[in-house]
């Protein structure tokens, strides 16, 4: 497995007008020569004046099936303020099926390998979404601290005519200890 990153540096990027930051790329590559898959990963995120973050993924995927996939991925958050931030998304998915796939009773029995699992057949999927954070600045209990909620609403339309609704809520809180001193 390798990583390599590139954080922003304003020393080495002095930037002619104000709002903006280079953006952090993350390149992930991984193989595994046992069973021939490999697997780059591209991620490119970047924060425009505070208040827009603009995250992009890349990611490719190949293995010695004969599968090969390509999914593009962005995901725009938008701050209306401290509190509220609007979440609007897109996803393409474009798969290459592999060898060894043909549909039910369509295979040879002296084949050494075969499947009629539909999700390794060629597919391509497009997936878009909406979704909103809730951030509270307050304290809702005396122990704990509810950091935020997101609802997320996604369709999902697959080229084998399988159509799908995601919905989604995610509660993120953390626990609030007192600080006693040791006397």
């Amino acid at each position: 497995m390798f990583i390599l990153r590139f954080p922003y540096r304003e020393d080495f990027f002095p930037l002619p007008f104000t709002g903006f930051t280079f953006p952090t790329i993350q390149w992930l590559w991984k193989s595994c020569p046992i069973s021939g898959w490999v697997q780059l990963l591209l991620r490119w995120n970047t924060f425009y004046r505070g208040a827009t973050i603009i995250k992009n993924h890349l990611n490719t995927y190949s293995d010695n099936f004969g599968i090969r996939a390509l999914s593009i991925e962005n995901e725009t958050i938008l701050k209306l303020n401290p509190t509220y931030a609007i979440m609007p998304g897109i996803r393409l998915y474009l798969q290459k099926g592999s060898r060894y796939f043909s549909g039910y009773k369509e295979h040879n029995s002296l084949e050494n390998f075969y499947t009629s699992d539909f999700d390794l057949s060629n597919l391509n999927t497009f997936t878009a979404g909406l979704g909103m954070r809730i951030s509270p600045q307050k304290h809702l209990f005396k122990q704990n601290i509810f950091n935020s909620m997101v609802i997320r609403y996604n369709y999902m339309i697959r080229s084998d005519s399988l159509k799908a609704h995601f919905f989604s809520i995610t509660f993120q809180t953390s626990k609030y200890r007192n600080k006693r001193s040791n006397r």
